[in-house]
């Protein structure tokens, strides 16, 4: 038995002891463990900062919106950070963009934030920008029908260059 711990490079280690292989795997364990401490630590600074400069862009639907905080939200928790759902609620209030105002404001006045659930508040947006999207769209189809009702009027009016030829 010696012999195959001596070949494969064992033998030393148990002819000393394991009292040394115990000390270095403690080292290498505490060593690591610190590491993912502070990239711990690094991850929820950066998703914290994240989750308080997030704004809805412009061109952004609720829905996106939502699930780019979501993702936010998961991965301050994810890394230890306790958050509760009335401080979402909250932020991405604050963080709507200008189409969103009014109800922003209708639910800063009305509601109890500290009872909205993220999954109703959601369902609200999501309605709310369905409607401002119906109704944009019926203002441009009855734009659109004004504009093509006006080319038909110029053509009963004479041109010019008709006028010329006929004198």
């Amino acid at each position: 038995m010696k012999n195959i711990f001596k070949v494969i490079g064992l033998w030393s280690t148990i002819d000393e002891g394991f009292e040394e292989p115990r000390k270095e795997a403690w080292t290498i364990l505490v060593k690591s463990y610190r590491k993912v401490a502070e990239i711990k630590k690094e991850k929820l600074q950066e998703f914290r900062s994240q989750f308080e400069l997030a704004h809805m862009r412009p061109t952004e639907s609720i829905k996106e919106f939502f699930i780019r905080i979501e993702e936010i939200v998961n991965g301050l928790r994810t890394n230890g950070e306790v958050l509760e759902e009335v401080k979402v609620v909250e932020q991405i209030l604050q963080s709507l963009s200008l189409k969103f105002h009014n109800k922003k404001v209708i639910f800063e006045a009305i509601k109890d934030l500290s009872i909205l659930r993220l999954d109703d508040l959601n369902g609200e947006l999501v309605t709310y920008e369905i409607l401002m999207n119906q109704q944009k769209d019926e203002t441009l189809e009855e734009a659109s029908q004004e504009k093509d009702d006006q080319p038909k009027e110029k053509e009963d009016t004479p041109n010019l260059a008709e006028i010329n030829q006929e004198c």
